[in-house]
């Protein structure tokens, strides 16, 4: 795997120092490298919220205070979506390394497709730039269906894991629930593996859909192959949307993060 190392032979304000005159392995700093996908949705009335599940890893020797961080940039830059917040926690240690986990919240702005593939860190007097891989938002126009996908399987998966949700529909009136939208190279399925579940039964989803009554709430599975690329570590981070169908229009409804590494 092409890992970004940026050498630190000292630290600025307790967190990062952007220059040096001698590399040392135990002042490093890099992203786990990204292959994610993040399909969101937006209207002039309606901005969409989601989560980038990012992480970096760090000598031991290296403290972070997120206090002294300013700001983060998504780069290059893009009007699609804006930073609504951001904060970092504790991952377990990979080998030698320290992992911290880097979530970042995005509001839509307008539909569109962008791929950022770095990231700034900000503080009073440094900006330090790192690669990111590849991180891809699909910003879809269209509204929220009404439609609670409640997830089984949260979480962070080292192999491939299905996804699972309970699709329940909030709205007085049916909808027509006809599966999921994302797209990963990484990530293969065809329409024989989204299923729903009846009587204790999985069946495929009807070609039609499937209509969801007022408050009822249906067991959707995608047996979904995670292909990791080979000889590289790599967080597949992945939020899909739930498509549904009302009076001919597409909706959608969020489905929580589904995240693939192969870094334990």
């Amino acid at each position: 795997m092409r890992k970004k190392y940026i050498y630190i032979m000292g630290l600025l304000l307790g967190l990062l120092l952007a220059s040096c005159t001698t590399a040392t392995d135990d002042k490093v700093f890099y992203m786990v490298k990204n292959e994610a996908s993040y399909e969101s949705y937006w209207t002039k009335d309606f901005q969409n919220l989601f989560v980038l599940n990012l992480a970096f890893n760090h000598s031991p020797a290296l403290e972070f205070d997120q206090s002294k961080i300013e700001s983060i940039e998504l780069l290059p830059s893009t009007d699609l979506v804006k930073i609504n917040k951001f904060f970092i926690e504790e991952n377990p240690p990979q080998n030698n390394l320290n992992q911290k986990a880097l979530f970042v919240h995005l509001l839509t702005q307008k539909e569109g497709t962008h791929v950022f593939t770095q990231i700034a860190f900000n503080t009073k007097n440094e900006r330090v730039v790192l690669d990111l891989g590849k991180a891809n938002i699909n910003i879809h126009k269209g509204k929220f269906s009404g439609i609670s996908a409640l997830s089984n399987n949260i979480g962070v998966f080292s192999k491939g894991t299905p996804l699972e949700i309970a699709p329940r529909n909030e709205n007085k009136y049916p909808v027509i629930i006809k599966g999921i939208k994302i797209n990963n190279p990484y990530v293969a399925y065809s329409e024989e593996d989204v299923k729903i579940v009846i009587n204790n039964q999985e069946v495929p989803m009807p070609k039609a859909g499937y209509q969801l009554k007022p408050k009822e709430q249906i067991k959707l599975i995608v047996d979904w192959k995670i292909n990791f690329p080979q000889n590289q570590i790599v967080n597949i981070d992945l939020r899909p949307l739930l498509i549904s169908e009302r009076q001919g229009v597409e909706e959608y409804s969020d489905i929580p993060n589904m995240i693939f590494r192969n870094d334990f």
